[in-house]
């Protein structure tokens, strides 16, 4: 999204589109995650119910703010938060997220969600730039964190392994392979509304930020061994360099005349 954004071309029908299709892409691998982590946590457990309490409770949670949001808004009107209440809320979300098993990554978009229903925002206002400003400053400063964080997960020994090597290739055929496949999704009638197929199959490659999010989840919860987290970031790490340098190079040759 950053490269998207970086080049100007978040608003065009395929920036809308690929950022679309990225959080539907994530969606079902958090419900699989979601599943594995319930059915690792506890092996000698005869039903895994239990265990699907928590993300159960959050999800419901996360659909009866909705209603609530409407509410609110009926109310007492549009939200103004400052800049503390922002990230109150944003932090809020992620740690429900995570308490209840659905990664934080999904409690920060239930965040950002429950924030342009409480405080909507018109499109290119003051207060919006200054906020999405905010946002960005703060991303610079913990993304790099959040990136050592999991660097320091991985156990050296394990990249010495020719199994995670040979797992972290296998995995980066079929997610590069996969999302070849989503070029055949874009029709000429997509193509004719100013949609290009492969600044949407290059922006799905890079695995980023969600990646890192699912593997130190599994790992966390030992669902995944030492070696196939290794394997995991070798994988997210290889496809985010790959994908955004063919997409930084398309989105070039789109604005070259």
């Amino acid at each position: 999204m950053r490269a998207l954004g970086q080049a100007s071309a978040l608003n065009t029908p395929s920036g809308r589109l690929l950022v679309g299709v990225s959080v539907l892409d994530d969606l079902p691998a958090i419900a699989l995650l979601t599943l594995a982590v319930a059915l690792g946590a506890a092996p000698g457990a005869t039903s895994p119910y239990p265990a699907l309490l928590l993300p159960g409770l959050a999800l419901g949670l996360v659909l009866l703010s909705l209603p609530a949001s409407s509410w609110w808004l009926r109310r007492y009107g549009p939200w103004r938060p400052g800049l503390l209440g922002v990230l109150l809320l944003l932090i809020g979300c992620s740690w429900i997220g995570e308490m209840g098993r659905l990664t934080s990554l999904l409690g920060a978009l239930w965040g950002g969600v429950l924030l342009s229903r409480l405080a909507p925002m018109p499109e290119g206002s003051a207060e919006a730039s200054g906020l999405r400003s905010n946002l960005a400053l703060l991303s610079e400063v913990f993304l790099p964190l959040y990136f050592i964080s999991v660097g320091m997960r991985i156990q050296a020994g394990t990249l010495l392994q020719p199994a995670a090597w040979a797992l972290a290739l296998s995995l980066m055929l079929l997610a590069i392979s996969c999302k070849l496949i989503c070029a055949l999704g874009i029709s000429r009638q997509d193509q004719a509304a100013g949609i290009d197929r492969w600044v949407v199959v290059f922006g799905l490659i890079p695995r980023g930020l969600p990646g890192l999010v699912f593997a130190s989840t599994a790992l966390a919860s030992g669902v995944i061994t030492p070696a196939q987290f290794s394997a995991l970031v070798l994988m997210v790490s290889c496809t985010t360099v790959l994908g955004l340098l063919l997409l930084g190079r398309r989105l070039a040759a789109l604005a070259s005349p």
